[in-house]
């Protein structure tokens, strides 16, 4: 089976994704290169999230609960899926894909259907903790590779997008000619060509902390840093990198 993927390349795109997140009961997942604004829409556009930087080695128990020290004593307090079940407001896992298979395997349970969704897990004192979240409790995630690295019954529990450009939101307090720089060096599918947001906007970041336009060019574009401080430099190689897509 071939999971729906729709793609996000206009505003008109990024407000029906938009849409999607806010009032969507059901999970929302979002694809697209490193660093091109997946999880923007998820952490700017619904209110509070409670967000999980997923990796190799995190357990499925790290979702559930975690250890804490206090009062000269070990104890065990909710993590993050816990919290979000309990306050019922949705769970961001970022890089779901890097979850190993026995933490995705929890994942199907995390993400199940609305009137299905059954939040159990045993605590480290071996009693079961149950949780009934509401319909303001729901999963949502980003992957750098797409649904076709999740296995597919995981994969079909979300809606999907593939973020091809960054949000225009994103890029509001960028100078002018870097916007257009930024929507297609963001996203763009060949990695020597592409250009992070986070380049970009440590660009901005460092000119508002008071270093110059050149230093700020460096730390943020490296050895490239004179074709974007340069706007007839920067046209084109915009328009080299359009014409490549």
């Amino acid at each position: 089976m071939s999971i729906p993927v729709f793609p996000v390349n206009t505003d008109e795109d990024w407000d029906f994704m938009r849409r999607t997140v806010r009032t969507h009961k059901g999970n929302v997942a979002a694809t697209g290169a490193p660093s091109i604004g997946k999880s923007f829409m998820f952490l700017h556009s619904n209110g509070p999230v409670i967000p999980v930087q997923c990796h190799e080695g995190m357990l499925a128990q790290d979702l559930f609960m975690a250890r804490v020290f206090e009062n000269g004593t070990m104890r065990t307090v909710p993590a993050f899926a816990g919290i979000a079940a309990r306050d019922s407001v949705p769970l961001l896992l970022q890089e779901l894909d890097r979850l190993m298979e026995e933490s995705q395997s929890v994942v199907y349970s995390l993400a199940d259907e609305p009137k299905s969704r059954r939040i159990t897990y045993t605590d480290s004192n071996g009693e079961l903790v149950e949780l009934k979240p509401n319909d303001d409790y729901r999963v949502f995630a980003t992957s750098n590779h797409g649904p076709d690295r999740l296995p597919e019954a995981l994969a079909d529990r979300f809606v999907w997008f593939d973020v091809q450009a960054p949000p225009s939101e994103a890029l509001a307090d960028f100078p002018e000619h870097m916007r257009e720089a930024a929507r297609v060096l963001a996203g763009h599918p060949d990695p020597l060509q592409r250009v992070s947001l986070r380049s970009f906007r440590r660009y901005v970041n460092m000119q508002a902390e008071g270093f110059t336009a050149e230093e700020s060019a460096k730390a943020g574009f490296g050895s490239r840093w004179e074709s974007f401080i340069d706007a007839e430099r920067l046209a084109g190689l915009v328009d080299t990198a359009a014409s490549s897509r």
